[in-house]
């Protein structure tokens, strides 16, 4: 299968899981559908990260040697909201290294008290920044004090994730 042209055949779900397919867990497919996410141009990198999102949730261990080299794209500009919303999605289930996870936190704070992302990229940051916190409870108080803030005006889906995670700090 030649990636470049099964990646912009058809924007569907069939299509994507039929790329995730051929991919399986062979690393070097999956390093070089991570080569339209970093370096690709147009609709690439925006497609690609929906296939290394479905590949991620059945072999974790291919997506988080590039945890590191995705963080940058979650801090730009100029990148589709659909590559955000895929990278914050697929941190949400992954293992998350320690030595990266401040780097992951800070990333997701930013992305979860910008007004102006979407909401589900919003409220994906919301659940790693939850799991991250686990791991440091001092993170907790300042952490739950922005999610009330923000879920005032969130959507009825946000809301409920923000009284779910909040919850769970309360018991």
């Amino acid at each position: 299968m030649d990636l470049s042209i099964a990646l912009l055949q058809e924007h569907s779900r069939q299509n994507m899981s039929a790329i995730a397919g051929y991919i399986g867990t062979d690393v070097d497919k999956f390093a070089e559908l991570m080569t339209y996410i970093l370096h690709g141009k147009d609709k690439y990198p925006q497609f690609a990260s929906w296939v290394m999102t479905i590949c991620a949730e059945k072999a974790q261990d291919l997506f988080v040697p590039y945890i590191s080299q995705l963080l940058p794209l979650l801090k730009a500009a100029k990148v589709h909201d659909g590559v955000k919303r895929n990278i914050v999605r697929t941190l949400q289930f992954c293992e998350l290294p320690e030595a990266l996870q401040g780097d992951i936190y800070e990333a997701c704070f930013s992305l979860f008290n910008n007004p102006k992302e979407k909401i589900a990229v919003r409220a994906f940051a919301m659940t790693v920044l939850h799991r991250i916190a686990l791991f440091y409870p001092e993170l907790a108080p300042e952490l739950c004090e922005t999610i009330k803030q923000h879920s005032i005006l969130g959507s009825s889906g946000f809301k409920h994730r923000a009284k779910e995670i909040l919850e769970k700090w309360e018991k």
